[in-house]
């Protein structure tokens, strides 16, 4: 049941009830709807409806609806004082229904007016989308790494974009065709270089719009032409620049290094690099190398240039060492102590000669062979000024000799006089400016002096005779200030404080 009916029955009851009590009722008319006009076409989805003015009307009420029969309605106002009223969100394409009644200041309704329809206008065709990038019929462009991009065009709204790439107008054949895009870009494949390419857009919304525009990529960089080193090169450095002829096309180059000729491994390689050379570092002596490079640019990757091969020259004979400890003129060491020296590059061994003459040209000790930089040396004489120097080699050769240095080991222990053939124990004290100490039988003998924060300053290690013995402090090759110096032998340890003045 309508509402429109259901108003006029209202109205018909109220003045039959009016007339039962003797009353006058008063029927108003409807308003006369005027715009849109009835059956309207082509109506925004916003619009504005209005209507004429009715007899002693206070307000307005206005409906819309779907359906004649008004049983649901999109939109209902009330208590309207102007004469129109204003509706929106209305659908595309659909038919809407609309009445207006009035009301008095007592209340009293009108009729409804006679309804109006009108249709509102249809969804709109997407407009052609606007291809921006690459433009249209743009050259040089490269072959991996394009975005195609568009904007959308003016018309209705656009759900889905399809873009196809190729190399004819219709499209028979295809290297991109991608639809159901919700976006305004797409990524290119990997194309050819020198090309020409068309690519087209499609919009859909209410119907479909395309747009075609085409583009050229570029060409294909050449192969550069190996320069330096010259092919089969040899007696190179281990470091050295390779170096080449720039080639067409190109924005960068790489460059790999082998020591096989097909370049199953490689020993460097080097990438985008914006120049014409580049620095090797680290390579083996006496080893054939073989290299190559190539240019990359918008149009690909050329192919390589024809590998040239070098060779490394043969290893040099290594310098002469540097002597590290002890250091050089060093006295009162003891007799058995540790010659160091410092490393030499490119060196396999070493050999150490000590002797007791200054040019060294008789020897007490040799070392050859050696691969580490460091002899120990023991049974030294007491007392005694030696002199030591070091030479290196390899399979090229021998260095010179290192610069001689020399120490002086610490004099022998004077020996007092004893009383008995033998004496009754071991003992040790400090008198004076000296250090006395006896050994009932021969020992091994170990005096150390440390600073007063324990630090070893000095150690002698010796075995000695039974005897009284005396040394002097001044005799030590130790700086003015005080020290702990400690005593061993015989199974005995004693330490005392002892001062030593320069």
């Amino acid at each position: 049941m309508s509402r429109s009916w259901l108003k006029r029955a209202s109205l018909a009851a109220a003045f039959l009830i009016a007339w039962a009590i003797g009353a006058s009722a008063t029927v108003y008319v409807g308003p006369t709807l005027s715009s849109p006009t009835n059956g309207a076409t082509n109506q925004p989805t916003s619009l504005t409806l209005t209507w004429g003015t009715a007899a002693n009307a206070a307000t307005y009420n206005v409906m819309v609806s779907t359906s004649t029969s008004f049983t649901t309605t999109v939109s209902s106002q009330t208590g309207l004082t102007t004469l129109s009223a204003s509706v929106s969100g209305l659908a595309n394409s659909m038919t809407y229904y609309w009445e207006v009644d009035a009301v008095d200041a007592s209340s009293d309704i009108s009729a409804w007016s006679t309804p109006y329809s009108f249709t509102t206008v249809p969804v709109a065709a997407p407009g052609a989308p606007v291809l921006s990038s690459p433009s249209d019929n743009a050259m040089n462009q490269p072959v991996a790494g394009l975005t195609l991009s568009w904007t959308s065009g003016t018309g209705g709204p656009v759900t889905s974009y399809a873009v196809q790439v190729g190399t004819s107008t219709t499209f028979s054949t295809t290297v991109l065709s991608m639809s159901g895009l919700t976006t305004t870009s797409q990524a290119s494949p990997t194309l050819a270089s020198s090309t020409k390419y068309y690519w087209e857009v499609t919009a859909t919304g209410n119907g479909t719009a395309m747009a075609l525009d085409s583009f050229t990529t570029a060409m294909m960089p050449g192969s550069p032409t190996l320069s330096s080193p010259s092919n089969g090169a040899s007696g190179l450095a281990t470091s050295l620049t390779l170096s080449w002829t720039t080639a067409s096309n190109a924005a960068t180059y790489a460059v790999q290094v082998s020591t096989g000729s097909g370049f199953a491994t490689t020993v460097a390689s080097q990438t985008g690099l914006t120049g014409t050379s580049a620095s090797i570092s680290g390579l083996a002596y006496l080893t054939t190398y073989y290299w190559r490079a190539g240019a990359k640019g918008l149009g690909g990757v050329s192919g390589w240039a024809t590998p040239y091969s070098f060779t490394t020259m043969q290893i040099p004979a290594p310098a002469a060492p540097a002597l590290a400890s002890p250091t050089n003129n060093a006295a009162n060491l003891p007799d058995s102590l540790t010659l160091g020296w410092n490393t030499v590059t490119g060196a396999a061994t070493y050999s150490l000669i000590l002797s007791t003459v200054s040019d060294c040209s008789s020897k007490v000790f040799t070392a050859t062979q050696m691969t580490t930089t460091s002899v120990n040396v023991a049974g030294l004489a007491a007392g005694t000024r030696y002199y030591w120097e070091v030479s290196a080699a390899n399979t090229s050769g021998t260095s010179p000799w290192s610069t001689i240095w020399s120490f002086t080991t610490s004099p022998a222990s004077s020996v007092l006089p004893v009383a008995s053939a033998k004496l009754a124990k071991t003992e040790f004290s400090v008198k004076g400016a000296s250090l006395v100490y006896s050994l009932s039988v021969a020992v091994p003998v170990g005096i150390t002096f440390s600073d007063l924060l324990g630090k070893t300053a000095l150690t002698m290690n010796r075995t000695q005779a039974a005897g009284r013995y005396a040394m002097a402090l001044k005799d030590f090759s130790l700086a003015a200030g005080r020290y702990i110096v400690q005593f061993k032998a015989a199974g005995i340890v004693k330490r005392q404080i002892v001062c030593i003045e320069r």
